[in-house]
């Protein structure tokens, strides 16, 4: 994709996003300086594709549809943009541009109106021009496989803050990106009933996974924890885990909004200039002022002895803060959670104070692989504060069934040779990082039962690459960072070649299967040529008359029955729509014309690349 800068073009005035501080604090109310912004936005692109291609098509979503006319029209429906927009206003890296643009056409977000060119001798450089794609249909299409085009009806679109796309869509990491976005969708993205929009939404970890398309669910605390931090979304209200499903509640969300007025749930007493954030009680000016008093009152001898009493006094504290402030950073609903698993009430609010509820369910469910003795919830503590990794079998391997597990033993298996099953097993950082590798591959070819076979397909590459090499051991580690994006190229290309594959065989079945509508189509046309314009059709039987002449009078025929063959074949039907195809040209859609605008059951790509 040649995506290149002219100058002549880019002199002229075109709205620009403005990228604001990273200092932020909530989104401002959207009773203005919102983008009127298709839900499919939410639903189809956000769970779906890369970072890139989502900041792509947020941006165009943000030109286009963000600066509008006195009548609600786009200022710009088409937009001219250079290498340096995307870099600079949209946050994708230089690198990233040609892919993203390619992903974000293929999924029938954009479509190109116009390829950029660069500059050489004797021509102007020519910056491309895009456009969003529309597609007019009575359906809603959420599955990216059918979407063809945003849905042009009415509704399904929501006012959306543009600090969402100007600040967090630019700036943050797609997990972020996808926890955001999943709120905002459930809450004000959520017509309710007679046009209301809900305000908060309750949403569990497996809702937001689930939606947003998040495999690792450690991912997903983490970027949830980065967007209460960030003051993108606050907490309403605490849910509660419980292995009776009867009694779990789910936590309820809500986008951070900076002032009060519009949405009084959220509880605050204070004006918004008189909110504190970060719960300091001095002032403005003070803030940043360092104490440099000493202020210690203990005597030397006790100075450095471990006082539980104050210990216990910020942990009441913060307990107490929990309860009062839905903007508290740490998770209560694994309190109940670690009673029924014979903690204390005091020892269960220390744990969940200060701990991921989903790292502490997961340490509850290994505990039993860890053949615990006298002292179980000993052990089980010490394995939550310390974030003990996945434990091991007595046997020696790995308990951890995960995908990211199964790709780091296969890769071993392929490195040595081993066509068997694995004997290897990887340690809980390597799985980590294979989650996280994979996390990315899914987004190239998304077929999980292939995670074995790329192991042991990665681990014979890198074992091809390192052969003759000094000796030294070939980590996991090592491979994914000298041969993870070459292994990520490699399929990529592969799937490319399938896909071409598939979509050439898709269309010639495709197109055997609605040859005969086709031809009715092409014979109503005849029909209609034939009395709209008699002449043209006159004219067009004139020819095909002195064409059966020559063939009769043709000496190029060795004998008669070559010459009667070929005036049977020349008679037939096919052969004349054929020859009026060619005459009326201009007038009727070849069968993929045809196809695309009036067949129901047109050809898509997006069904065969399932």
């Amino acid at each position: 994709m040649d995506l290149m800068s002219n100058p002549k073009e880019n002199t002229r005035i075109t709205p620009q996003v403005t990228v604001e501080s990273r200092q932020f604090f909530g989104f401002a109310p959207p009773t203005s300086n919102t983008t009127y912004t298709p839900n499919q936005f939410f639903d189809v692109c956000l769970p779906h594709y890369s970072r890139g291609c989502v900041r792509l098509v947020a941006y165009m979503l943000r030109r286009s549809l963000g600066w509008c006319d006195a009548d609600g029209n786009p200022q710009e429906d088409q937009l001219v943009i250079s290498y340096n927009d995307l870099v600079q206003n949209a946050g994708i890296s230089r690198g990233a541009i040609a892919d993203s643009v390619e992903e974000a056409i293929r999924a029938n977000f954009i479509t190109c109106l116009r390829r950029g060119r660069s500059k050489a001798a004797n021509t102007t450089a020519v910056s491309p021009l895009y456009e969003l794609k529309w597609h007019t249909t009575s359906e809603y299409v959420k599955d990216p496989t059918r979407f063809q085009g945003f849905f042009e009806g009415e509704g399904n679109r929501t006012d959306i803050p543009n600090q969402f796309f100007d600040i967090c869509v630019r700036n943050e990491s797609l997990a972020v990106i996808k926890v955001v976005g999943s709120i905002i969708r459930f809450s004000i993205g959520f017509q309710a009933h007679r046009g209301s929009r809900r305000q908060q939404v309750a949403m569990s970890y497996t809702d937001i996974q689930r939606y947003a398309k998040i495999s690792v669910r450690r991912h997903l605390a983490d970027a949830l924890q980065q967007a209460l931090e960030q003051n993108y979304v606050v907490r309403i209200s605490q849910g509660l885990f419980t292995h009776d499903k009867d009694r779990q509640i789910s936590t309820t969300y809500a986008v951070k909004w900076l002032d009060k007025g519009p949405y009084p749930y959220i509880g605050s007493k204070k004006t918004p200039d008189k909110l504190d954030l970060i719960g300091s009680k001095k002032t403005p000016e003070e803030r940043f002022k360092k104490d440099t008093r000493i202020g210690s009152k203990r005597t030397p001898e006790d100075r450095f002895k471990k006082d539980t009493s104050i210990q216990m006094k910020q942990i009441n504290e913060t307990l107490k803060q929990q309860q009062d402030d839905p903007l508290a950073a740490e998770q209560k609903e694994s309190i109940d959670f670690l009673i029924q698993n014979g903690f204390s009430a005091r020892d269960a609010q220390v744990i969940a104070a200060t701990n991921c509820p989903e790292g502490v369910r997961q340490q509850v469910e290994w505990l039993p692989l860890r053949k615990p003795g006298v002292n179980p919830l000993g052990l089980l503590r010490r394995a939550i504060e310390q974030n003990w990794p996945t434990p091991v079998n007595q046997d020696g391997r790995n308990s951890d069934t995960s995908l990211g597990s199964r790709f780091a033993a296969f890769f071993y298996a392929g490195k040595a040779g081993n066509d068997e099953l694995p004997i290897a097993s990887p340690s809980g950082n390597e799985v980590n990082l294979c989650n996280a590798f994979l996390e990315n591959l899914f987004k190239i070819c998304p077929e999980e039962n292939r995670v074995e076979e790329w192991g042991r397909d990665f681990g014979s590459m890198v074992a091809a690459e390192t052969r003759g090499k000094r000796d030294f051991t070939v980590t996991l580690v090592y491979a994914l960072r000298n041969y993870g994006d070459t292994f990520m190229t490699r399929v990529k290309s592969e799937r490319s070649r399938r896909d071409e594959e598939l979509i050439k065989q898709a269309r010639q079945q495709h197109h055997r299967a609605f040859m005969h509508a086709y031809r009715s189509y092409v014979e109503g046309q005849e029909e209609r040529l034939r009395s709209e314009r008699p002449e043209d059709y006159a004219a067009f039987e004139i020819g095909r008359a002195s064409t059966r002449q020559s063939i009769e009078q043709g000496r190029w025929y060795r004998d008669e029955e070559q010459r009667t063959d070929a005036l049977r074949r020349f008679d037939s039907n096919r052969q004349r729509l054929l020859g009026f195809l060619e005459y009326f040209s201009a007038d009727i859609l070849d069968f993929w014309q045809w196809d695309k605008t009036l067949n129901t059951e047109s050809f898509s790509e997006g069904k065969v690349l399932v």
